[in-house]
This record gives structure tokens, sequence and C-alpha cells, in this order.
């Protein structure tokens, strides 16, 4: 890894990774990247439009040159996607280029967090017990991708700023420190 890693934040959807991400930019003084939006940039459509009309393939390889652009881009907070971590490829660069934490949550707290959210492709079209029995489904598909992270942080039943204060120390703890002249 070089002397400025990344930092990425993974996790499913709704562990706050978009929200705690541009929380913990903010206090580094660096750049706040959301791969998700990202991606919806560079495509000039939705993610759950690019599912519906390209599919699910077309998305996974979007995500990956979104991904490689943000790592090659100055040093920055990046929320990677729920899914990003579970291709090899993307977590080779990930470990190459970043500091990897994983936000965790329990699959009912999750639920309550991205309620009927439609833009969930992954969730569409589905009553609430499906979705809860999909998210259980999807943590225990993607968990070894996940725990494979530099570190493990709960938000289960924690404030963002809670949980961006627990990454800044955990950064700090790690080397990285704040953009000059940001204080800690």
């Amino acid at each position: 890894m070089g002397s400025a890693p990344h930092v990425a934040l993974s996790g499913m959807m709704g562990t706050g990774k978009s929200t705690v991400g541009a929380l913990v930019a903010q206090q580094q003084g660096w750049p706040f990247v959301d791969l998700d939006a990202r991606i919806e940039d560079r495509a000039g459509a939705s993610i759950p439009t690019l599912f519906a009309e390209r599919g699910e393939a077309v998305f996974r390889r979007l995500e990956h040159e979104a991904l490689l652009d943000a790592l090659s881009g100055p040093q920055a907070v990046i929320a990677l996607g729920g899914g990003t971590v579970t291709n090899l490829r993307n977590r080779e660069a990930l470990r190459a280029q970043a500091r990897i934490l994983t936000l965790t949550a329990s699959p009912e707290r999750l639920i309550e967090r991205i309620g009927d959210d439609a833009g969930r492709p992954l969730l569409a079209a589905l009553s609430p017990e499906q979705r809860l029995k999909r998210l259980r489904e999807m943590t225990v598909m993607r968990a070894r991708a996940y725990t494979e992270a530099d570190a493990l942080i709960d938000t289960e039943d924690r404030a963002p700023a809670a949980v961006a204060e627990q990454i800044m120390a955990q950064l700090w703890a790690w080397g990285i420190h704040p953009a000059a002249g940001r204080a800690r």
C-alpha cells in the first residue's frame, strides 16, 4: 500500500456508508466519493434503471471501472456499493490502495433504515418479509468478503457522528491523519 491510502467503507445497504463517509471525509479534509453516485453520473442513469435496462453484469462492470477511477484519484474517503467487495478484482484493487472498513448492522436494523426505498434494485418488488429474508441471505453470502476488511465497525444503535468518530480514531491509530491544517 502506498504512503497515502484511501479509506473505503464497505458493508450492506443501510449501514451508513454514504452518511458516515461524508462525515469522515469532512473531518479528514479529503474529498468524498460515493461510488454509486459516480456510477450514475458516468452512466447517465440511476442504479435501478441500470439494473432494469442493462442488467447486473453491466452494472458490476461499471462499478469496477468507477472504483479504479476513484482509486487513481487523490486520497479520498470512498463509500462503496454494498456488493463492490464481492468482486475479487475490486478487493485486490482496494487492498493495494486503501484501508477498508466494513460497517455492520443487523438485517432488522437495515430494513428499518432503508424502508421502502425504491432505489434498492436487489430488494425491489418484495414484501417486507421477503425484503428481510433477502437481506439476511445477502448478509450471509457477502460475509466472507466483508470480513476481509481492515476493521469492522458496528453501526447498529449508533448515530452517524459516533461511528465517524470511531473511524477517525481507527485512522489515527493507523497513522492516517487529517489533511494539513485540519485539527483532530
